[in-house]
């Protein structure tokens, strides 16, 4: 993150905007817990659990939509298509 997603302002500071004040520290918790659940997405698309794989990433997407987490819904939904 470079810029305030509220303000655009440019990001000096990790605790918050010098601009207009948003507080980043809940969008870094949304972040990180997405973050740990693609991970353990990841593990379980792995062993081969498929249904709890696309459960913890699709609400690692509610917490944080991007690319990655997309990507790895997208996989499992073909896999599931495939060879379930």
């Amino acid at each position: 993150m470079k810029t305030c997603p509220y303000c655009k302002a440019q990001i000096t500071d990790k605790a918050g905007c010098y601009r207009c004040g948003f507080d980043f520290n809940s969008l870094i918790n949304c972040q990180l817990q997405s973050k740990i659940l693609y991970h353990q997405a990841l593990q379980k698309y792995h062993c081969g659990d498929l249904k709890s794989a696309q459960q913890l990433v699709g609400t690692a997407s509610f917490f944080c939509k991007n690319k990655i987490n997309s990507k790895l819904q997208l996989m499992i939904q073909l896999k599931r298509l495939y060879y379930e």
